[in-house]
């Protein structure tokens, strides 16, 4: 995906060539990812290593958020923590912009996803550990100022 900006000459060269690598990985190259795949047990300790470090950040900014009065409903997995803001917030894209500014963590709006959660935020926990423990100390800061 993406773009080329070209000589308008080059226009049908780049055009046929599309045709045989945009529309699917070439055959050959799906032979070697599926090789590949087999001979490394298919990513299965990698999927067992992203799902401990995910579960760890989860479990780490979930923490941090409850003991900041927000309000956090069972998640059963993903990468995100959906948090109702602490009862002294009534505006998520206006905390998460004034979150942002201060201290240089993003988290999204709930109104970008529905307009009845104008008080709730998403955080992405696909963090590695130590991004997820400074975010947590900053956001701690932030609301306890």
């Amino acid at each position: 995906m993406g773009y080329i900006i070209h000589h308008t000459s080059h226009t049908k060269a780049i055009r046929v060539i599309h045709d045989y690598i945009g529309l699917c990985a070439p055959s050959v190259m799906q032979q070697a990812l599926s090789l590949y795949l087999e001979q490394c047990n298919y990513g299965n300790a990698f999927i067992v290593g992203l799902r401990q470090n995910v579960k760890a950040a989860f479990e780490t900014l979930r923490d941090v958020l409850l003991d900041l009065h927000f309000t956090i409903p069972a998640i059963d997995g993903g990468f995100f923590i959906w948090a109702k803001l602490p009862e002294q917030y009534i505006d998520g894209f206006e905390f998460a912009s004034d979150l942002y500014d201060a201290t240089g963590v993003a988290a999204i709006p709930g109104e970008h996803f529905s307009s009845v959660k104008v008080n709730w935020l998403r955080f992405n926990v696909a963090r590695p550990i130590e991004e997820i423990l400074l975010a947590g100390n900053r956001i701690a800061e932030f609301v306890n100022k």
